[in-house]
């Protein structure tokens, strides 16, 4: 009996067939490119997906060593590797990926990439509008130019482990026999989105990195109410920026500083309370 792999209970796929293998990517990326290497004939190849609102999460294996292509997509992608090594072309930049290293594409940018034989990958997908719109609550300022992010992450950083981390959690929680509440997921793939945005360097880092100015109190006891108002559905940065009219760095600053603890510390402090009485 094989071992269970991550995602699972979500299969595409299981199949010897490199016919079948391109007809399963083609309903998750628009028609790649995906041959075996010379004098491989059949594989052995796991391919399991699952959408949530704004990101998917993708595993595969192909037991064979292939050559990829996928075109542009208006997703953003990181790739880990959970075992086995490859390389990512990526315009005129080649990454190696290996345990403890990834690659990141950018949306509208296509890549080509050789995996090993024994290579098994996590996918992370992100959807662009959905990382964009996050960026921009999270600086309080539009995005004109395109986001486009370094292809290699910097794992000598700390917030690529806490992104890396936290993925494989939630494919763990995923795996597992009882999935998380619609809620859950919905704040965790919110989280996710920060991290990414965080731990991999991009165009827009700078503003990432600027100490954000401080703002009123008056501005501080309106994400409370909000959060009171709305304690029961999924709270995202996006709502309490645009209920104060500030970044959500900014509110989060100084939402710590004034109160001792962020505003998804309140998000939970509130939840237990009303729970609580009911």
């Amino acid at each position: 009996m094989n071992a269970a792999r991550p995602l699972d209970r979500f299969p595409i796929i299981r199949t010897r067939s490199v016919d079948e293998v391109r007809g399963a990517l083609a309903r998750i990326y628009a028609k790649p490119a995906f041959e075996p290497t010379a004098g491989v004939k059949t594989l052995d190849a796991s391919v399991n997906h699952h959408h949530l609102q704004h990101i998917e999460l993708h595993y595969n294996k192909y037991g064979a060593a292939v050559r990829v292509g996928f075109p542009e997509t208006d997703f953003f992608l990181q790739i880990f590797s959970l075992c086995g090594k490859g390389e990512a072309v990526i315009g005129k930049t080649t990454v190696s990926v290996g345990p403890g290293s990834s690659v990141v594409v950018s949306s509208h940018v296509g890549y080509q990439a050789f995996w090993a034989a024994d290579f098994e990958r996590l996918v992370l997908k992100i959807e662009a509008e959905a990382l964009t719109h996050k960026l921009a609550a999270m600086t309080g300022q539009s995005i004109g130019a395109p986001l486009v992010m370094n292809p290699a992450p910097d794992f000598a950083r700390p917030e690529a482990h806490i992104l890396r981390d936290h993925f494989m959690f939630l494919v763990s929680e995923l795996s597992a026999a009882v999935l998380p509440s619609p809620m859950v997921l919905a704040e965790f793939e919110q989280a996710l989105m920060v991290m990414f945005l965080r731990a991999n360097r991009h165009n827009y880092s700078h503003l990432l990195e600027q100490q954000p100015p401080d703002i009123a109190p008056w501005q501080v006891r309106g994400a409370e109410e909000y959060i009171e108002t709305n304690w029961s559905q999924p709270i995202a940065l996006e709502d309490l920026a645009a209920v104060t009219g500030v970044s959500a760095r900014s509110l989060f600053r100084t939402f710590k500083r004034n109160r001792g603890y962020s505003p998804m510390d309140f998000v939970n402090q509130t939840r237990r309370r009303y729970k609580s009485k009911h």
